[in-house]
């Protein structure tokens, strides 16, 4: 049985709208498609490596005491952010974590 690319529950409306963009698409030059938004990236100092560290390691023994999974606290992603300098991440989390992460 061949296995079609296309969405198997889609009305013909939908259908014939969703192939008349991909060909549309597919039209385009390559010059005219849309940029591919890039994360900057960039080094972690020796400082925000230890505060990670220090954070991760309060993350876990509070997790452990309350018996509850560490990432239910912060995520290794949150606890990246909430170790770098600029410390805008700080503002995103909820109070509950800032009280459990001592920020």
């Amino acid at each position: 049985k061949h296995k079609s690319a296309w969405p198997a529950k889609l009305s013909t409306r939908r259908f014939k709208s969703l192939r008349g963009a991909v060909g549309q698409a597919l039209d385009l030059p390559a010059e005219e498609w849309p940029e591919t938004p890039r994360t900057v990236r960039r080094r972690i100092s020796q400082s925000e490596k230890l505060f990670y560290e220090a954070l991760k390691a309060l993350r876990d023994k509070q997790a452990k005491e309350l018996n509850i999974d560490p990432t239910l606290i912060a995520s290794r992603s949150t606890l990246v952010r909430l170790s770098l300098e600029d410390g805008e991440e700080r503002k995103q989390i909820l109070p509950w974590q800032r009280e459990l992460l001592n920020l």
